[in-house]
């Protein structure tokens, strides 16, 4: 790990009502704050209020909804390393993450190694396409749960205006639901031909851990979090432990500053 910088970043996360957050992309930036030996501080919004507090704070949207209105998400962080004045602003974990390298680097260790920029692209699509896709099939009851209480109404009334049908009516049951978690199976076990480099080695891309290993971490991570008993077992089972393994080598970045006030 690189030597900590003395800076003071605020980083907004999501409240859960497990031990730990869930959000996969919020870990990702986690994790980075804390490989990184950055000083932080998390302030916790719930979903529900995401808009309003982003608004309040200059934080820009990282999208659009189907209205044309803009759509806010975390993580998002506001640096006031620089400037308590005039911080630097960041949302999406992809443009945090390299924010966080390109003014808090590593003299002996690159998250973004040249001339690996179209794989890790194409990683980003894999994982979203590939894996990601599966998550209203499979996971949304589990992440439902895992939600404050003040957040379950909201996240359940979202989720039935996009898809037009009951909550419960989501989640794939049966065979279907067999079958989808094959395909994430399947998918998990490709990924050594994605980075062949990596094959055998501790990290995705070799032993020195690089961005996609974030990504996947937060992924494995949002899994292990919601479905500790069910999912979680199931990816943990695969590949003679592979994956229990390799979450674990992330364990010295997994720090939580402090829990949220109030759930």
């Amino acid at each position: 790990m690189s030597a900590p910088w003395k800076t003071k970043i605020t980083f907004l996360d999501i409240p859960t009502r497990v031990s730990n957050p869930t959000s996969l992309n919020t870990w990702k930036v986690r994790l980075v704050l804390n490989f990184k030996g950055l000083q932080y501080e998390t302030r916790w919004v719930p979903s529900a209020d995401i808009q309003s507090v982003c608004k309040s704070l200059n934080i820009p949207p990282t999208g659009t909804k189907p209205t044309g209105d803009p759509h806010y998400t975390l993580p998002a962080i506001i640096d006031y390393t620089r400037s308590s004045s005039n911080p630097e602003i960041i949302s999406d974990s992809t443009p945090i993450i390299q924010y966080l390298e390109h003014t808090y680097p590593s003299p002996s260790h690159k998250l973004f190694p040249a001339g690996m920029e179209a794989e890790y692209r194409a990683f980003e699509t894999f994982l979203l396409q590939d894996i990601m896709k599966h998550a209203p099939s499979l996971w949304f009851v589990d992440t439902l749960n895992a939600k404050s209480p003040r957040d379950q109404a909201d996240f359940r009334a979202r989720i039935e205006g996009r898809f037009g049908k009951k909550f419960e009516e989501i989640e794939l049951q049966g065979a279907e639901r067999e079958a989808a978690w094959k395909d994430v199976e399947r998918a998990l076990g490709s990924l050594s031909n994605f980075f062949p480099g990596g094959k055998g080695k501790k990290y995705l891309t070799g032993d020195v851990v690089s961005f996609p290993d974030f990504a996947l971490c937060g992924f494995l991570l949002f899994i292990k979090n919601i479905s500790p008993d069910d999912g979680w077992q199931r990816i943990a089972s695969l590949e003679d432990g592979k994956w229990d393994g390799y979450v674990e080598a992330f364990g010295g970045w997994m720090a939580v500053d402090h829990p949220p006030a109030e759930l």
